[in-house]
């Protein structure tokens, strides 16, 4: 994910600091450009989002280690209901969808389709890469809501910078994440009311594309495509209000406009008057309608020069397109060409403030380094439009030398294409690709990424030296995006039109699990012996176990794993006895007694299930990706618990192994389902087969029931029509009973009991199960009534507050007003209580806290009768008891592309934070300013849930949310100045939080 450091058109340029590309096309390497095309389209497979398991054909899912995700974003809500928003592509190596980019990339694609197809069919890619743009395309249209009139253009958490600090884990656990972190996504759009023309311009030109594209393969497609276009043009582009999306994109959230989190990510730099004329010119090209040459003319803002063709600037390819399409006759035709030649030559001569680096990579000065190869790539692609709109080559070799650089041509031998040749990127920024599970502590290992995301063209080197590092906590140099590897992909089609080369055969390309073999052991239990003693007449032991969830093949949620540990009891006395403990485990967890395994060998287990408990690989604390359990076993006789069948490989104290002989498996319908490990050589199993009469209650059906056999078996089964197996050992007589029989089993409208056809059964051997419905009478109901005393402070007014009842875990929110909260609940006692009598944020700005008392924590409820709390709130100043202390600020580096502004020094500013009021899942919100010695803040970032910053000056203001485990906070940024402080120098003049000044 890019933040634009500087503004492109706020910049004095630089002079030129090289002007010769060293490494000359005479002695450049010939690259297999159809390989890198092949692994370029690959990259895009790897960023789809939704459920691709259900892909077929040419959607089909080609990467076998990424699996369905973010499918809460098929029921987003807003003020309708929900809205479905699945599908779509991830931004970079995080998890947000932002469609002003990804619609520009898009464009891209499918631009290089139109112009390049006979290089896609030739090298076998048209497939692969029209199913990429059907998967961009079918997500953009679900973005226009036509009966609202309504244009998405995001989807994420209210806060992006708090997604960015919680969420570094694969997508595919995402949801699971969001739930626990409590970091729901929202989807933000732009209307008439609320003007976004350029993110409306962008996406009309992506779906007028991508109909081209698919104009020879699929015509009824592609007029759906256009037909969305020209609604959107028409809607919210071709109107007299027009508007940056990132000054307007948003939600409506309890009554008023909530502003999405952009534009310290993708701002809309060049404003829209450059997607107006992309629109309209692609829309010429869709329809052959003159009228939208002549609004592309109007608009399209020429002689730009200074940056390239990006998500944010479309004025370069605008050039392109009016310079082909005008008639020789229309001025505008000569004036658009000589812009697009003064936008190519300065690129290509190093001349208008661009350099070459060393080793030939161009370079602009205008733009933040953040990301120079794909700017370069971009250009070439544009560079390489132009010479087959003119029938030229004046452009190929600056473009063939470009891409090459990216391929390995440079004093490095290095490709910054991920996958390509045998020096490339290992640590690209991408969490999924990573595939770990220690959440942001994991971001900076310096290991390689556990999957190589094939194709993915990295941010690249920084500056004119090359500088460049495989380091994943450099984001600016090793990003990997949607629009970097967009250009690129059309250049490469280029080349590889004009030079050939060989894609890899399909049994070699994509990747399977057959060729890569990953590891077996995504899922598995880790072991230790904590203590353990024999003596004459006893022995104890004590065994810690972590249920540990690390796939990443694809990654995901497990929600019944279990875990047994195996003794052998062969040696007990007739009168001993085993007496087993437990610590330190969940408390959800469902604890066995001793279950007999082999009656032959004297072979018993305990078995922890950890039922309807997530675990899954993301989060900062090992709790989320492993559950622990410490087992005690206390023998009343000398057992030697060493040869114990799970004993075999546990680690000693505090040096956890993985301990193949703990297995592990997945509980799926009541059955256990061995995921890894080893159990013993057991006794021959069969089947005890469950049926169910015929006629079975409906309310029954799809309820879940137990089989209890004997003391030790209780699997879990659904009542329906479909028989319930369950394999065990083979033998009998065992007695059966079901569960519901004494415990009926609670449905909707009333209690389903069970019987059986028989209190004992062999195995192998058959049981018939029915069902008795009995309904239960209507619930009596009334009113709890949440309401603030007269004796209230008014500061606490419209401050947000969360009502909870009983043993509810997720509350129900309200503003602090007159009127209170009421909720309809069953007649009888209940609890209550409000996040207030903690504390919660003062509203309107104010720097204070507000906690409630409540005349009484439980009522009473009659039928149809109001129960009335009374909540009387206080307000409480900061400056009680709260302290900020500054545990370092420095000045960490200086880079070279600040231009007329000077150096640019990056620096850091550490701090913790104690006493301010907490919420109550623990999390303190921070509100606060500073002030730095120098003279102006471009940009500035926090490794806390900022939900919003800006600067002025040397004054930086942020919000923001930290959990406990985040001390000390960091705030990092960019401070120019033509007379910059040193690397270590303190540059922060005075901070302050909540009014508390920091020391």
């Amino acid at each position: 994910m890019k933040i634009p450091c500087k503004s492109k058109l706020s910049v004095t340029l630089a002079t030129a600091v090289f002007a010769l590309n060293p490494i000359s096309s005479a002695i450049a390497a010939t690259f297999n450009y159809g390989e890198a095309l092949q692994k370029a389209i690959f990259f895009y497979d790897i960023q789809r989002l939704g459920k691709v398991s259900e892909g077929t054909g040419d959607l089909a899912n080609r990467v076998y280690w990424r699996g369905d995700s973010f499918l809460q974003d098929y029921a987003l809500p807003n003020e309708e209901g929900v809205v479905d928003l699945g599908g779509g592509f991830a931004d970079a190596g995080d998890n947000v969808k932002f469609n002003f980019p990804m619609a520009a990339s898009t464009t891209l694609l499918a631009w290089s389709v139109i112009e390049f197809r006979g290089a896609f069919e030739k090298s076998n890619q048209l497939k692969p890469m029209l199913a990429n743009l059907r998967w961009a395309a079918n997500y953009l249209l679900k973005s226009w809501d036509t009966k609202n009139q309504r244009l998405y253009g995001q989807v994420s958490p209210d806060s992006v910078q708090a997604e960015h600090s919680n969420l570094w884990m694969p997508f595919e656990v995402i949801d699971q994440a969001s739930i626990d972190k409590n970091l729901r996504r929202f989807a933000f759009y732009v209307d008439q009311a609320h003007p976004g023309t350029d993110l409306a311009g962008e996406t009309v030109a992506a779906l007028t594309a991508t109909s081209l594209a698919f104009q020879a393969t699929d015509p009824i497609y592609a007029g759906q495509l256009l037909a969305a276009a020209k609604s959107i043009y028409q809607t919210l582009v071709n109107v007299p209000t027009k508007g940056k999306y990132s000054d307007n994109l948003g939600r409506r959230a309890g009554g008023s406009w909530k502003k999405a989190d952009i534009s310290s990510f993708y701002n809309s730099w060049s404003g829209y008057n450059d997607e107006v004329s992309w629109a309209a010119v692609w829309l010429y090209r869709g329809t052959q309608d003159v009228s939208y040459l002549n609004t592309a003319k109007q608009f399209v803002p020429l002689g730009n020069k200074v940056a390239t063709l990006s998500w944010d600037d479309k004025s370069y390819g605008t050039y392109l397109l009016l310079a082909k399409f005008l008639p020789d006759t229309d001025p505008v035709k000569a004036s658009a060409k000589a812009s697009a030649e003064g936008w190519l030559n300065a690129w290509s001569r190093g001349t208008d403030g661009h350099v070459f680096s060393r080793d030939g990579l161009a370079i602009s000065t205008a733009l933040s380094p953040w990301g120079n190869a794909r700017y370069a790539a971009t250009t070439a692609f544009g560079a390489l439009i132009y010479d087959a709109y003119f029938a030229t080559n004046t452009y190929d070799t600056f473009a063939k030398n470009q891409i090459d650089y990216l391929l390995g041509n440079n004093s490095k031998g290095f490709s910054y294409e991920e996958g390509f040749g045998t020096k490339y990127p290992r640590r690209s920024h991408h969490a999924t690709a990573q595939g770990r599970w220690g959440g942001n502590n994991d971001v900076g290992l310096r290991e390689d990424n556990r999957h190589i995301a094939y194709g993915a063209l990295v941010g690249g080197p920084k500056d004119t030296n090359d500088t460049y590092e495989d380091d994943r906590s450099d984001y600016i140099g090793n990003e990997i995006a949607l629009d970097y590897n967009a250009g690129f992909v059309g250049a490469l089609a280029a080349l590889y039109g004009e030079y050939g080369g060989t894609p890899l055969p399909n049994d070699q390309f994509p990747p399977t699990r057959a060729l890569e073999k990953p590891p077996t052991d995504e899922i598995f239990v880790n072991g230790s012996v904590q203590s353990g003693r024999i003596d004459n007449n006893q022995a104890t032991v004590q065994v810690l176990l972590l249920a540990t969830n690390h796939s990443a093949w694809p990654a995901r949620v497990t929600r019944n794993l279990k875990i047994k540990y195996f003794v052998n009891l062969s040696d007990k006395p007739a009168n001993g006895t085993v007496k087993v403990q437990t610590f330190s485990t969940d408390p959800r967890a469902v604890i066995s007694t001793l279950k007999l395994y082999d009656a032959e060998k004297q072979i018993y287990y305990i078995e922890v299930w950890f039922k309807d408990i997530p675990i899954y690989p993301g989060g900062d604390e090992r709790a989320i990706s492993s559950k622990e359990t410490q087992l005690q076993f206390q023998f009343s006789w000398a057992h030697d618990y060493t040869k114990d069948w799970s004993y075999q490989g546990l680690g000693s104290q505090n040096n956890l192994k993985v301990a193949r002989y703990v297995p592990i498996y997945d509980v799926i319908e009541g059955s256990d389902k061995l995921l890894f490990g080893n159990e013993p050589v057991s006794q021959p199993q069969g089947i005890l087969k469950l049926n169910f009469a015929a006629n079975l209650p409906q309310p029954c059906l799809g309820a879940k029931d137990t089989l209890v056999i004997g003391q030790n078996d209780s699997p879990v089964f659904t009542i329906g029509m479909t028989p319930f197996s369950y394999s065990m050992p083979l033998g009998g007589p065992f007695n059966v009973s079901l569960n519901s029989t004494a415990n009926p089993l609670t449905v909707e409208g009333g209690t389903c009991q069970g019987g059986l056809n028989a209190n004992q059964a062999n195995v192998p051997g058959q049981l018939t199960a029915n069902y008795t419905f009995r309904p239960t009478p209507p619930v009596e109901k009334g009113t709890i009534q949440v309401v603030p005393s007269a004796q209230s402070d008014p500061k606490c007014n419209n401050a947000s507050d969360t009502l909870f009842l009983d043993q509810e875990t997720t509350g129900r929110a309200f503003t602090v007003a007159q009127d209170g909260i009421s909720v309809l609940v069953p007649t009888g006692t209940h609890q209550v209580k409000l996040t207030s009598q903690s504390s919660i944020p003062a509203s309107g700005g104010q720097a204070g806290y507000c906690t409630s008392t409540l005349n009484r924590a439980q009522v009473n409820v009659t039928k149809d009768q109001a129960s009335i709390v009374s909540a009387t709130y206080q307000y409480h100043n900061n400056d009680t008891g709260m302290s900020c202390s500054i545990v370092d600020a420095k000045i960490t580096q200086q880079s070279d592309w600040g231009s007329a502004k000077g150096l640019v020094n990056t620096f850091e500013v550490k701090f913790t934070v104690t006493g301010f009021p907490k919420e109550p899942n623990g999390r303190t919100l921070l509100d606060g300013s500073f002030t730095l010695k120098n003279d102006f803040v471009q940009n500035f970032w926090g490794n806390f849930g900022m939900s919003s910053s800006s600067f002025n000056l040397n004054v930086g203001q942020f919000k923001g949310e930290i959990w406990p485990n985040q001390l000390p906070v960091s705030l990092s940024g960019f401070i120019f100045n033509k007379n910059p402080m040193k690397v270590g120098e303190n540059p922060l003049q005075s901070m302050t939080i909540g009014g508390v000044v920091c020391r």
